[in-house]
């Protein structure tokens, strides 16, 4: 099987408060007619959609109540030690 992510991907956001969850039909949709595997980001986490010309395969990569519980804070407000050394620009 291989590893990594396919040359192309689609992804996009679902607002807060809209939908919190990649449950949209339209995104399956999306996914089979580009033939195209998908991410959506959302408050309810991180979810992959893979293209089957059906209904495709739906997967949480990352559920923010799990994280939620693990780590004291929602999977968005995440800030790494400054790996990216923008700090500064706060």
């Amino acid at each position: 099987m291989p590893k990594g992510l396919p040359d192309e991907v689609l992804a996009h956001t679902h607002p807060r408060g809209r939908t919190e969850f990649a449950n949209d039909p339209d995104d399956t949709i999306a996914a089979n007619k580009l033939n195209m595997t998908s991410y959506v980001l959302s408050a309810g986490g991180i979810h992959k959609l893979v293209p089957d010309g059906h209904n495709g395969t739906e997967t949480t990569e990352l559920d923010n109540r799990t994280y939620l519980q693990q780590n004291g804070r929602n999977w968005y407000d995440y800030t790494d030690q400054d790996s990216c050394g923008c700090a500064g620009l706060r």
